[in-house]
């Protein structure tokens, strides 16, 4: 008999989830404990899992977690309220949340979520931690390609380097507003809100940083051009979340 692999394991977790029904807030947070218990509980699936995320992994780290923290923060413990994941490419929204009222007030939210992150960046230092089980999140990031007899080989470095602090807060609030004006150049309604997910387990830790983050935001030019009816940033770390009304 063939051993299936980690990442057929992987595959087949993320299918048997059943990502696209529609939960409620609770349930919402039930399945991200399961998912984190899951890989939690075996180093070779959580290494296989970082190698290349499958299309339902991507859609789950990069949409349905931070679903389930954004209700979390606007609808917690609500009963009512029921979210359904979008895992379709080719619709506008990622997710819609309905309430089970059927007051015409209160229509159905569909959900756009966006990174403010460099991916070409965070697939380098992934490979890294795949390799070697341990990546400097922040360290200056050097990539060598060498050809030899028709065969290509890149290795990629990542220094070990301490960063300010400052020029952390600095570089994510400079991925959220590119995020935000790349978004100003799409069409949506005043049904949809806008999701901007940072990384807030370093930076954005104090309510100082959150107001710094706040003001620069406000201040951007492309805010206005935002046809959506709210803007929320959404650490993913879940505590840091941000409103701007539209």
């Amino acid at each position: 008999m063939k051993r299936m692999s980690a990442t057929s394991r992987v595959e087949e977790f993320f299918e048997s989830l059943n990502l696209g029904l529609p939960r409620t807030p609770e349930q919402l947070t039930d399945l991200v404990e399961a998912v984190n218990k899951h890989f939690t509980g075996s180093d070779e699936l959580s290494r296989e899992s970082r190698l290349k995320w499958t299309r339902l992994q991507k859609k789950y780290y990069e949409e349905i977690r931070p679903l389930a923290l954004l209700v979390q923060h606007l609808f917690a413990n609500r009963k009512d309220v029921v979210c359904e994941p979008n895992l379709e490419d080719a619709n506008n929204y990622d997710a819609i949340v309905r309430t089970s009222s059927d007051d015409i007030s209160t229509p159905a939210l569909y959900v756009e979520f966006t990174y403010a992150k460099d991916g070409l960046d965070e697939s380098r230092r992934m490979k890294v931690l795949s390799e070697r089980g341990h990546v400097n999140l922040f360290g200056r990031i050097t990539r060598t390609v060498t050809k030899n007899s028709g065969h290509r080989t890149e290795v990629i470095e990542v220094e070990n380097e301490t960063v300010r602090r400052d020029d952390m807060v600095k570089e994510q609030i400079r991925l959220i507003l590119e995020r935000i004006d790349k978004k100003a150049t799409g069409q949506y309604t005043s049904t949809h809100i806008l999701v901007v997910v940072f990384d807030d387990h370093i930076a954005f830790r104090s309510e100082e940083e959150l107001a710094h983050l706040r003001s620069f935001v406000e201040s951007s030019t492309s805010l206005p051009k935002l046809t959506f009816s709210t803007l929320y940033l959404l650490g993913s770390s879940g505590k840091s979340f941000l409103g701007f009304p539209l």
